[in-house]
């Protein structure tokens, strides 16, 4: 799956195609999913080299809890916890309750 790049992508922000990449993500294999969206994830978020806009922290929960993808929301929701953002905190506040549920790995 070549395009996992830009359907990922496609994903974060307020973009026309958010929705048609939702969809294309939920049809692939979970499994499969995890392994190709942790290296995606890490690169945009782990150690950011400009500023991320708050929406897209929102976007990528939202994404990762659509797609059953709890181990990686636990990840990220501890990324943005370090963030000092206060919209961002707002994110992890919604997504708080979800940590723990799964062991997380690091990436």
């Amino acid at each position: 799956m070549d395009l996992i790049d830009e359907v990922f992508d496609a994903t974060i922000g307020a973009t026309d195609d958010i929705l048609f990449a939702r969809d294309a993500l939920r049809r692939v294999d979970p499994g499969w999913l995890a392994i190709a969206l942790r290296p995606l994830i890490a690169r945009h978020f782990k150690e950011p080299t400009e500023p991320i806009d708050w929406l897209d922290y929102r976007c990528v929960a939202d994404l990762l809890d659509d797609l059953k993808q709890i181990n990686l929301l636990n990840i990220f929701i501890k990324w943005a916890s370090e963030v000092d953002d206060p919209e961002v905190q707002e994110v992890v506040d919604d997504y708080r309750d979800l940590l723990g549920q799964e062991t997380p790995e690091s990436l």
